[in-house]
């Protein structure tokens, strides 16, 4: 798998502030399923991407396709 990444949509407007508050519950969220499943957060790079929302990226092939099998949370993009 080339690209391990998941987006989620992020809302717009309100200076950023609706964004970040979001971009924030969905990092808990990541948080939270790491602990659960035993993964290393410091190993998925999240990053706010303009135009792509909150951009999540796997380091580990593993850790991705158990994030997509896994994942409860927030709905993401792809």
């Amino acid at each position: 798998i080339n690209n391990m990444q998941v987006r989620f949509k992020l809302p717009r407007g309100g200076s950023g502030i609706p964004a970040s508050m979001k971009a924030n519950h969905i990092r808990g969220e990541i948080l939270l399923w790491c602990a659960m499943h035993g993964m290393l957060f410091q190993n998925i790079d999240i990053n706010r991407v303009k135009g792509k929302g909150l951009v999540t990226r796997f380091k580990d092939e593993d850790d991705y396709l158990l994030f997509r099998i896994t994942w409860n949370g927030t709905d993401y993009v792809r």
